[in-house]
C-alpha cells in the first residue's frame, strides 16, 4: 500500500507538490494502486499513463468512451479513475457517476470547464486543463485521503475539491 507523506509547506507548483511514497513491498504492478484511463486524446492519454507509471501507479486500461470507460471499470475495478469530461463518444460524467456509485472508485475529472460544473457526480477533485501530467497522481492521493477523511494538503494551484472531506 502507498502512502503519501505530509508536506508542511504550501503548493505553489506541482513540483513541489509530488508524493514521496513509503511502500512495504516490491514495487510489483499486484502491489500498486489499479488507475483506469479514461482520455480521447491520446497523446493526453499517453502523457498521463507515463506520469501515472513513474509515480508507481498500475494503469490497468486506458480508454476513449463512454461506454469502453463503463466496460473497463467493471471489468478490471480500478481503485483510482482519471476520467475527462468531453468524451468522443460519450460524457465523462456519466462514467463518473457510474464508477463511483456502482464501481466504488476514486474519480478526478480532468476538465476544462469551471470545476462548479461538475459537483454532484461522484468525482471527489477536478484537475483542469491544460494541466502538467504530474499533478494527476498527486491529485489520486488527494482524493483518496478526502475519500478516507483525512484533510489532503497541500493541494496543487489547478486541482480542485469536488466533494467534502469524508467523516467518520
Amino acid at each position: 500500500m502507498f502512502a503519501i507523506i505530509r508536506h508542511s509547506r504550501t503548493c505553489q507548483s506541482v513540483e513541489s507538490c509530488i508524493p514521496t511514497f513509503e511502500t512495504g513491498s516490491s514495487r510489483a504492478s499486484a502491489n500498486r494502486p489499479r488507475v483506469l484511463v479514461v482520455e480521447d486524446e491520446g497523446l493526453i492519454a499517453i502523457s498521463i499513463e507515463d506520469a501515472l507509471i513513474e509515480a508507481g501507479f498500475d494503469v490497468c486500461a486506458i480508454t476513449a468512451t463512454e461506454v469502453g470507460a463503463i466496460e473497463a471499470g467493471v471489468s478490471t475495478r480500478p481503485e483510482f479513475a482519471v476520467v475527462d469530461v468531453k468524451l468522443a463518444p460519450g460524457d465523462g460524467r456519466k462514467v463518473a457517476q457510474v464508477l463511483s456509485t456502482d464501481c466504488g472508485v476514486i474519480v478526478v475529472m480532468a476538465s476544462s470547464e469551471n470545476p462548479a460544473t461538475l459537483h454532484g457526480l461522484g468525482a471527489w477533485l477536478a484537475v483542469t486543463k491544460p494541466f502538467d501530467p504530474r499533478a494527476i497522481p498527486v491529485a489520486l492521493l488527494m482524493a483518496q485521503a478526502r475519500a478516507r477523511g483525512e484533510e489532503a494538503d497541500p493541494m496543487p494551484p489547478q486541482v480542485s475539491p469536488l466533494r467534502p472531506v469524508s467523516v467518520g
